[in-house]
Order: structure tokens, then C-alpha cells, then sequence
């Protein structure tokens, strides 16, 4: 009797933890703030973003496509998404003297309908690190359109680091008029440092392009990692 008396104490605190470590999770994976869509603005400032608050260390941020926000201070948050809500560009700006780290993944997303463009730019004089960044790569849905759409992050600030990977997914869906989206990172200028590997992926007849003959031309590119895949990486312009 005393022994199962024991054990139902041990299920019992056994539960008790796992709830509490839980509990510990979701609070650190951080609220969602997405920017306004009334143009943006700094994203120090509470009204740039939807709930109002300025985005904490582990927060979830979305900028809206036509919607452009400005880094004036260091800043940190877990995550950041350009999302295929639109074809507008959404914009960052990191001034001079300032850095954004996103301890998650920068995305520019495809649209899972293929129905329009998406598109994205960094700029400013300051500095973004992230642990990974990604264009493209959302999957279709059954019913997406037929035909290509493109997904173009464009990248002129003056340090962009990733700790981990690069990935740049063109892809093509299924079916006999299938829809095709195409994956493009042009670096126009500042340096653009990868310490993991550098992804080009595609399939069918999708395409895969990481480009400096962009703009400005002006840019730099460090792979500390291995470059995979069949896409095409484009070292310099005319």
C-alpha cells in the first residue's frame, strides 16, 4: 500500500512538472506584434504596431507588405516575417550605429495561393543579425493559381549576419498546369555573412537565385558553410 501511495506521488509531481515546464515554454516563444498597415513607422514607437506595445526580446514580429519600419535604437525579437499578404514591398530600416538581432529566422514568404508577388528590402547603415533567413519556401495549397509569381528580398544595409543558414527555395506545385514561384536574394550592397551553409533550392521548373549584379553592385558575400542545391548564385555584375 505504501509503495503505490509512493508511485501516485511520483505521477502526481511528475504531472506538476511537465505543466510547469509547459507553462515556462509558451511564455518564452513571445507575443505576436505585426506592424500597423498604415505605412509603419519606428519600431520603437507603440503605435507602429498592432497590438500596441513595441515588440519585447522574444516576441513574433510581421511587417506588412507596404509598410516600412525604422530600427533608430538596438533592438532585439525572436522572430521576423514578411508576409505574402500582398504584393507592396515591406521595408526595414536599421540607421547607422544601430542593430536588430532576431534570434529566430528573418522569412520572406511566397504566396500559398500564388496569386501575387511578395517582396521585401533591408536598408540603412546599421547592422541585422539573425540565426537564420529564408525566401520563399511556403508550400501551395490544392487550389493555388496556375502560373509564376516571384519572391524578392532585396538587401542593401550595411552588415546582414546569420549565424546558421541561408536558404533561397524556388518551387513548383503538382498538377498539369502547376503554379511556380521563384526565389531571389540580391545583395546590392553592404556585407552579407553566412556561418552556416548557403541553400539554393528549386524544383521543376521553379528558380533558385542569390544575385550581387543587383543595384548598386556593390555588395559582399561570406559563406563560412558548404553551398548546396541547383539554384544559381550570381558573384558579381557587368
Amino acid at each position: 500500500m505504501k509503495d503505490l501511495l509512493r508511485l501516485g506521488s511520483a505521477v502526481a509531481f511528475g504531472v506538476v512538472l511537465i505543466l510547469l515546464v509547459i507553462g515556462s515554454s509558451s511564455v518564452a516563444l513571445g507575443a505576436n506584434k505585426t506592424s500597423n498597415s498604415t505605412t509603419g513607422g519606428a519600431w520603437n514607437v507603440a503605435a507602429t504596431w498592432s497590438p500596441a506595445g513595441v515588440p519585447a526580446n522574444g516576441d513574433n514580429v510581421t511587417i506588412r507588405p507596404g509598410d516600412s519600419v525604422t530600427v533608430t535604437d538596438n533592438r532585439t525579437c525572436g522572430s521576423l516575417t514578411f508576409p505574402s499578404t500582398g504584393s507592396a514591398t515591406g521595408s526595414l530600416a536599421v540607421l547607422s550605429g544601430d542593430q536588430l538581432t532576431v534570434t529566430g529566422t528573418i522569412t520572406l514568404q511566397n504566396a500559398s495561393n500564388n496569386a501575387n508577388n511578395t517582396s521585401a528590402n533591408l536598408s540603412g547603415g546599421g547592422v541585422v543579425v539573425c540565426q537564420a533567413l529564408t525566401v520563399g519556401g511556403v508550400g501551395f495549397h490544392p487550389g493555388a493559381t496556375a502560373g509564376a509569381t516571384s519572391s524578392m528580398l532585396t538587401t542593401s544595409v550595411g552588415s546582414l549576419t546569420m549565424t546558421g543558414g541561408l536558404t533561397v527555395k524556388g518551387q513548383q506545385g503538382g498538377g498539369g498546369n502547376p503554379p511556380t514561384n521563384n526565389a531571389v536574394l540580391a545583395i546590392q550592397s553592404g556585407t552579407v555573412s553566412v556561418g552556416g551553409n548557403l541553400a539554393l533550392n528549386l524544383n521543376g521548373t521553379s528558380t533558385s537565385v542569390l544575385t550581387l549584379a543587383d543595384g548598386a553592385q556593390a555588395g559582399t558575400l561570406v559563406l563560412s558553410g558548404a553551398v548546396n542545391g541547383t539554384g544559381t548564385l550570381i558573384a558579381n555584375g557587368s
